[in-house]
């Protein structure tokens, strides 16, 4: 679910998992079709919101997928659920439910913040990557900000907008249980992000 451009659906079909893969975005799934073409690899890739995956994917998966913070694009608890309600629909039974999420209860959610990502070099280019976040309550505009200098006089400079609503793990998990997933529990360390696991019986 939210596959955007395929990280996670081109990492497990490299490792021999059967994948399908659907994003909102027609322009992510252009993105990650040509992706996995440049990889020889077949995946199903479709657009598909993934408040209505079920409706979309009419079929059950041993493990269903949402990672990269991915359903905190929903902005409010109605929405998330009705999400993870499609998602348990979505799981075969004793299948499972994986989704990384920020762990927003150890963070300052105040004002407004700028988060560096670092510089990437190639040849005589430079790109410089960073986000604002402008923080209001429990929703925050994130700002991606792509600075590109090809060692001339100026600079061409992209920003990327999207909300998110910073809802606690805590809260994500009680979701989850609503939704019908069973034994629904954290995992530290595994990946990037903070990563919530739920069984279908």
């Amino acid at each position: 679910m939210a596959c955007g451009i395929g990280t996670q659906s081109i990492g497990l079909a490299q490792l021999g998992y059967k994948v399908t893969a659907s994003d909102i975005s027609p322009k992510e799934i252009e993105c990650a079709r040509k992706n996995a073409k440049r990889r020889d690899l077949k995946i199903v890739f479709s657009v598909a919101d993934m408040r209505a995956a079920f409706s979309h994917h009419q079929q059950t998966f041993d493990v269903v997928i949402a990672c990269d913070n991915a359903v905190h694009h929903l902005l409010s608890d109605v929405e998330i659920l009705r999400a993870l309600e499609q998602f348990h629909l979505c799981t075969a039974a004793g299948g499972c439910c994986v989704v990384s999420v920020r762990d927003y209860a150890a963070m300052d959610l105040t004002g407004t913040q700028v988060k560096t990502y670092g510089l990437h070099q190639e040849g005589g280019n430079r790109c410089f990557l960073f986000q604002v976040w402008d923080i209001e309550g429990s929703i925050y505009e994130l700002s991606m900000y792509v600075i590109d200098d090809k060692g001339n006089a100026g600079c061409a400079a992209r920003v990327m907008r999207t909300k998110y609503y910073a809802i606690t793990i805590d809260n994500l998990a009680e979701l989850m249980t609503a939704a019908g997933f069973q034994d629904v529990h954290r995992l530290d360390g595994r990946f990037f992000q903070l990563v919530l696991v739920g069984v279908k019986e």
